[in-house]
C-alpha cells in the first residue's frame, strides 16, 4: 500500500482513540518513517492531525521529532514524520520496576525540559499536553525524543473539541477542566520524572484534590535518597501558581538536587502564598471525583470516554484520490497504488529465548524467557553459564559452562535438569551448535585453556555425543559455528586466498568443500548463523575499526543479496532465527547503556525493538520452541 506515489505502508506501529501509526519506507527518499492517521469517521480528528502539522512544521531541536510532509485522503489527515528507532521509557519501566537510576534520569531530564522549554518559547508557543512515559522515546544511542503531539496546541489558538484530553497521573488538575499554560507541561514532566525514580505512576490529581497524599519519591525508592524530593513535589503541586514557571526552573532544581550529598539539597521551593481559595479547590475535587465515578478510564476526547481500544481494521488504508491539502506543503496529490483495506498482522512471537545475564556476582547464569510474557526461568547455578542452542527435538540445550575452572560444553535437559559435561579436553571450548540430527555438536576449541576466541590456535571441532574426543574440522582459525542442512558456516580468517578480514566460510562435517560465502573486502562479516529453512544465513557485518556499527545482515545461502535487517543500532552481537524463521532475535546496546540486551526485528525487515531492557548484560543467545 502506497500514499502519495511515495510513502509504503510497511505495519501499524500503534492503534488509539485518535488513529493510527505506520511504520512506512519513503520510496523516494529511502529509509523508515512513520505515518499518523486520523480516523476517517470524524472530522474532528482530521482538523487535530492538520493541527498538529501546523504547529511542529518547521520545528528544530533533537528531542523532537522533524515533520516531513502532510496530507489528506478520503476524509483521513496523514502526517508524515521522521521514525525514531528504539523503545518508548514505558517499556523501559516494564522491565525495569524499581527505577531508573537517578543520574540518568536526570540527563533525560535536562533534554526533555529544553524541547518543552523550546516548545513554549516558540514565536506561537506550544504547549505538548500529554507528556509521558509512553510518549518518550529512547533512541539506541541513548537520546530521548519527544514523540505524540496529538493534543497539542497553540497557546493563542481557539481551541476546537478535543480539549479534555487526560492522562491519569501526568495530567494537572487543570487539565481535566480544559485549563492548560505552561505549568501543565511542568506538572507532566515531573509526573514523567516520579515514574522514571521510583518504577511508579504517580496518584492522578483527582485522586490527590480528593485528599490521597502522593508519597515523595525516597518513601518508594529509599535508595535514592531524599535530594530529588523536593524539586519533584515542588513541580507536582496541584496548584499552578505553586510550581515552577517554566522547564528551565524544573531542570536547573533538579540538577541542583543531584549535586547535592546531604538531606537538604534542592532549591526551596516558593512559599505557598497567593493559594486560590480553599473552595475552589472543594469544587474542583468533588467534579473530578464525579469524573472518576462515571468511569473515565484513560482520556476524555471529543466529549465522550474512549473505553475499548481502536483496533487496526478500524483505520483502514485509503482506497481513493486524496482530497486538497493544506500547509504545511504537502507532495503533489496522487492517488493510493492498490486499494486492499489492511495490511497483514505481524506474526507473534513464539517460542523461548536462552540467554545468559550477569548476575551481582559477577557470573552468568542461563535463563529460559518465554515471549509469552511470563517471568524469565533460571536454568543454572554452578560457576558461570552463557549460551543456550535448542537440539533440534526441542528437548535439551547445549552450552558453555566455566564450572570446571574453563569454558566446556555442556548440555541439559529443556528443563535445566541433567547437566553434563560434553567436551573432555584439556583446553577451552565453547559456542556448541547442534547437527541436524541432534547426535553431535560443532563447538570452538582452543587447547590453551587461558586463551579467547581471537587466539590464532582456536579451531572448530566436532565431537558425537556418544565419544569422548573431538575431531579437528579445519586447520586454521574459525569461531561461531553454526550445523546446518547444507554443512557448517563458520566465522573465518585468512582460510583461503589470504583474506585477512572476518569472513563467512561453509564446510561439510567430514571436513571437505571448505569454501568462503561471499567473500568481501569492503567488510567484517561474522556470528553466521542457518535460518529453519536452510535457504537464509543471518551475520553481522560492519568496519571492523568501527565495531559499534555494525548491524544485523541477512543473505541467501550461496552468499547472494546481502543486506542488511538493521540500521543505526550499536554493538550488535549474536543473531539468532525464531523457530519459525519470521523473527531474528540478538543482543545490541540500548539507550546508551553499557549491558547487552535482546532484541527483535521481523525477518523480512522493519523496526527493531528491544525485548529486554534491564542493566544486567546478557551474553550468548538462541531461539527454540
Amino acid at each position: 500500500m502506497t500514499l502519495q506515489g511515495r510513502y509504503r505502508l510497511v505495519e501499524p506501529l500503534a492503534t488509539g482513540g485518535f488513529g493510527a501509526v505506520w511504520l512506512a519506507h519513503d520510496e523516494q527518499r529511502g529509509g523508515l518513517c512513520a505515518v499518523k492517521q486520523s480516523h476517517a469517521d470524524h472530522p474532528e480528528l482530521a482538523q487535530i492531525l492538520e493541527a498538529e502539522a501546523t504547529l511542529l512544521a518547521g520545528l528544530n531541536h533533537p528531542a523532537l521529532p522533524r515533520i516531513r510532509d502532510h496530507f489528506l485522503i478520503d476524509g483521513c489527515a496523514y502526517l508524515v514524520m521522521d521514525y525514531i528507532e528504539g523503545g518508548d521509557l514505558a517499556m523501559l519501566l516494564a522491565n525495569q520496576p524499581h527505577g531508573v537510576p537517578a543520574a540518568r534520569v536526570v540527563e533525560w531530564a535536562g533534554a526533555l525540559c529544553a524541547a518543552v522549554q523550546y516548545l513554549h518559547t516558540l514565536p506561537q508557543p506550544v504547549l505538548h499536553r500529554d507528556i509521558k512515559p509512553s510518549n518518550v522515546k529512547l533512541t539506541p544511542d541513548g537520546r530521548v525524543v519527544l514523540i505524540d503531539f496529538g493534543i497539542a496546541r497553540e497557546l493563542t489558538a481557539v481551541t476546537i473539541s478535543l480539549q479534555h484530553a487526560v492522562t491519569p497521573g501526568y495530567s494537572p488538575p487543570e487539565q481535566y477542566r480544559g485549563e492548560t499554560d505552561p505549568r501543565s507541561d511542568v506538572y507532566a514532566l515531573a509526573a514523567t520524572f516520579y515514574a522514571l525514580l521510583t518504577g511508579k505512576t504517580p496518584l492522578s490529581a483527582p485522586e490527590r484534590l480528593a485528599g490521597a497524599t502522593l508519597p515523595p519519591p525516597s518513601a518508594l525508592r529509599p535508595d535514592l535518597g531524599a535530594a530529588l524530593d523536593e524539586p519533584v513535589m515542588w513541580a507536582l503541586d496541584l496548584d499552578p501558581e505553586q510550581r515552577p514557571q517554566s522547564p528551565t526552573q524544573l531542570a536547573a532544581a533538579l540538577a541542583a538536587a543531584l549535586r547535592q550529598t546531604g538531606p537538604a539539597q534542592a532549591p526551596a521551593a516558593p512559599t505557598k502564598s497567593g493559594r486560590r481559595s480553599r473552595w475552589w479547590w472543594i469544587a474542583t475535587a468533588l467534579l473530578l471525583t464525579l469524573l472518576l465515578a462515571a468511569g473515565m478510564a484513560a482520556r476524555i476526547s471529543l466529549g465522550k470516554i474512549d473505553v475499548t481500544p481502536t483496533t487496526v481494521a478500524d483505520v483502514p488504508p485509503p482506497t481513493s484520490v486524496p482530497s486538497p491539502t493544506v500547509a504545511p506543503t504537502p507532495t503533489a496529490a496522487s492517488p493510493p497504488t492498490a486499494a486492499a483495506t489492511s495490511l497483514p498482522a505481524k506474526p507473534a512471537l513464539a517460542g523461548a529465548l536462552f540467554y545468559g545475564e550477569k548476575e551481582a556476582s559477577g557470573e552468568y547464569q542461563i535463563y529460559r524467557l518465554a515471549t509469552d510474557g511470563a517471568p524469565p526461568q533460571r536454568l543454572t547455578s554452578r560457576g558461570s553459564n552463557y549460551g543456550g542452542q535448542l537440539s533440534p527435538d526441542g528437548r535439551r540445550i547445549a552450552f558453555t559452562s566455566e564450572r570446571d575452572g574453563r569454558e566446556q560444553i555442556y548440555v541439559m535437559d529443556i528443563d535445566g535438569t541433567n547437566q553434563q559435561r560434553i567436551s573432555q579436553d584439556s583446553g577451552l571450548s565453547q559456542y556448541p551448535s547442534w547437527s541436524p540430527d541432534g547426535k553431535s555438536l560443532v563447538y570452538v576449541y582452543n587447547p590453551d585453556p587461558a586463551s579467547i576466541v581471537d587466539d590464532p590456535r582456536s579451531r572448530i571441532v566436532v565431537q558425537r555425543l556418544d565419544e569422548a574426543a573431538a575431531q579437528v574440522l579445519v586447520e586454521s582459525w574459525g569461531a561461531w559455528p553454526t550445523w546446518g542442512a547444507a554443512g557448517i558456516v563458520f566465522t573465518s580468517r585468512d582460510v583461503v586466498g589470504g583474506d585477512d578480514q572476518l569472513s563467512i566460510s561453509l564446510v561439510q562435517p567430514d571436513g571437505s568443500g571448505l569454501r568462503l560465502i561471499n567473500p568481501t573486502r569492503d567488510r567484517d562479516e561474522s556470528y553466521p548463523n542457518w535460518s529453519p529453512d536452510g535457504q537464509q544465513l543471518l551475520f553481522i557485518a560492519g568496519d571492523s575499526q568501527r565495531p559499534a556499527e555494525r548491524q544485523v545482515w541477512v543473505m541467501d545461502a550461496d552468499g547472494t543479496n546481502p543486506h542488511p535487517l538493521t540500521s543505526g543500532i550499536g554493538g550488535v552481537a549474536l543473531p539468532t532465527w525464531s523457530p519459525d524463521g519470521r523473527w531474528v532475535a540478538f543482543l545490541a546496546k540500548w539507550g546508551g547503556g553499557a549491558a547487552f540486551n535482546i532484541w527483535v526485528v521481523p525477518a523480512e525487515g522493519g523496526p527493531a525493538k528491544p525485548l529486554t531492557v534491564t542493566d544486567a548484560a546478557k551474553f550468548g543467545l538462541g531461539w527454540g520452541r
